[in-house]
């Protein structure tokens, strides 16, 4: 063999082991399918009804809020509406998988602590016809 065919030989060997290694490691790269996570944990109560939005409701019900306002996190978003007239504030949420708000407490207008069904119809009459998440559903 002449020195020359011997270097192609060389160089052809070199490059199919580099075309070999490549292949192997191309495949390494794939990403591997991740399994399906389900949500094991015990519920807290009923989930809100998809189909009702109940910030909707609230605004026919009682009229647009004084102040209306809506933060978004990573997997929902949170809304806060309040009417001056009757002290009281509305916390509603929805997650990025629906458009439809449901509400997670009822707060008198500057309180931390949630109100009951009794005091809202009182407070705010309008909303006594509204069926709410928090005060309707939770409260069972």
């Amino acid at each position: 063999m002449t020195p020359r065919i011997k270097s192609i030989a060389t160089c052809l060997q070199f490059l199919t082991f580099a075309i070999a290694i490549c292949l192997v490691g191309c495949h390494a790269d794939e990403p591997t399918p991740q399994p399906e996570v389900k949500d094991t944990r015990p519920s807290l109560g009923p989930q809100p009804d998809p189909t009702r939005d109940e910030a909707a409701e609230l605004i026919k019900a009682c009229g647009l809020p004084d102040t209306d306002t809506k933060q978004t996190a990573d997997s929902h978003t949170e809304r806060i509406m309040s009417w001056r007239k009757y002290g009281v504030d509305f916390y509603l949420y929805h997650g990025n998988d629906s458009p439809l708000w449901a509400t997670t407490g009822v707060f008198l207008k500057g309180s931390q602590s949630t109100i009951e069904r009794k005091t809202l119809s009182r407070k705010m009459p309008c909303a006594s016809k509204v069926k709410l998440y928090t005060l309707d559903e939770m409260a069972n």
